[in-house]
């Protein structure tokens, strides 16, 4: 990249009940599987760049164009040379915050 820094972003979304694998239990009967406190999900965005630097937010709002507006204006902080920002087709990556949500 010509005098810039590549970068990878995407987007993640975690639960707290998160369970993964397998459970096993004794046959003829249901396996336990133990669940603690509220659930609740938790969203990630976070940027890789070619140069080894992350940098990420955690948010619990739906992921929109307002986050993904908010997350660049902060990245774009911590570049001093050009970045080229690298991500998937999310709508929120494509679109344009509306103007009643800016900031």
């Amino acid at each position: 990249m010509e005098n810039g820094e590549g970068v990878f972003a995407d987007q993640a979304e975690i639960r707290s009940d998160q369970i993964t694998g397998r459970a096993w239990r004794a046959e003829g009967s249901a396996p336990a599987v133990r669940r603690i406190g509220k659930r609740f999900p938790v969203n990630a965005m976070s940027a890789i760049s070619t140069c080894g630097r992350m940098r990420f937010t955690v948010f619990v709002e739906p992921f929109d164009a307002k986050i993904m507006h908010r997350f660049l204006d902060r990245l774009v902080g911590h570049f001093d040379r050009k970045a080229h920002l690298v991500a998937d087709r999310h709508s929120a990556h494509c679109s344009k915050p509306r103007p009643d949500l800016t900031r």
